[in-house]
C-alpha cells in the first residue's frame, strides 16, 4: 500500500489544499480518470470532528482525490459550516487510504472481519453507506456489531445484512495523522483506535 514517506507527503498536501480551500483559493479537481486507490479526509479541531470526505472507489489519481477530499472536508461536508482559515491553527489532518473492496459473507463475519485492518460498506439498491477500521475500534465494537452500524449508516435497519439482497464488502485502510497541528505525522495504529 502506502508507506511513510508517501503518507506524510499525502497528508502535508491535505492540509494545504484544506487550507487554501478554507481561504476560498482553490477549485475542487475533476475526477475523470482511474486511480489505485480510494482516500478520506478528516480533519479534527481538538480532538473533534471537523470535517471528513472522502471517495472509496478510485475513480482519480491519488493526489487528485486528495486534493477532492480535502477541499470536500473543509468547505463541503453537510454537518458542518465551512472550516475558517482561523481554525487551522487548531485542527489535525489525517488521510485515510483505502484498497480495493471485496464482497464478504457477513455470516462468517468473525472470520471475514479484521477489526482495525478492515473498513466497511453496505449497498442495497441506492442505498451505500461505508465506516472506516478506526470507527470499529473506537468504539470497541465486535464484528457484528460493525456490520450492523455499516448498515444503519446505509439508512438501512441493523439486520439489514442478514437478507439477500444486502451486499456487504470489506475493504483495507492505512492512515497517516498528524500528532498536532501541522506537527510530525505518523501512522494510524487503528488497532489501537489511536
Amino acid at each position: 500500500m502506502i508507506d511513510q514517506e508517501r503518507g506524510t507527503e499525502l497528508v502535508t498536501r491535505a492540509r494545504q489544499v484544506a487550507l487554501a480551500a478554507a481561504q476560498g483559493e482553490t477549485t475542487r479537481p475533476a475526477l475523470d480518470g482511474d486511480g489505485s486507490y480510494g482516500v478520506f479526509t478528516t480533519l479534527n479541531k481538538n480532538d473533534r470532528l471537523r470535517g471528513c470526505r472522502g471517495y472509496p472507489r478510485p475513480v482519480a489519481s491519488l493526489p487528485t482525490l486528495i486534493d477532492a477530499a480535502a477541499i470536500d472536508a473543509a468547505i463541503n461536508d453537510g454537518r458542518f459550516p465551512s472550516v475558517s482559515p482561523d481554525e487551522f491553527g487548531a485542527i489535525t489532518v489525517d488521510v485515510t487510504i483505502l484498497g480495493e473492496s471485496e464482497k464478504i459473507d457477513t455470516e462468517q463475519a468473525k472470520t471475514e472481519i479484521e477489526l482495525g485492518y478492515h473498513g466497511l460498506v453496505a449497498k442495497k439498491g441506492q442505498q451505500r453507506g461505508l465506516l472506516l477500521p478506526q470507527v470499529a475500534v473506537e468504539r470497541s465494537w465486535d464484528e457484528y456489531e460493525f456490520v450492523a452500524a455499516v448498515c444503519q449508516k446505509a439508512g438501512l435497519s441493523s439486520s439489514a445484512w442478514q437478507h439477500s439482497e444486502t451486499q456487504i464488502e470489506r475493504f483495507p485502510a492505512r492512515g497517516f495523522r498528524e500528532q498536532e497541528p501541522k506537527g510530525s505525522i505518523e501512522e494510524i495504529d487503528i488497532t489501537k483506535g489511536e
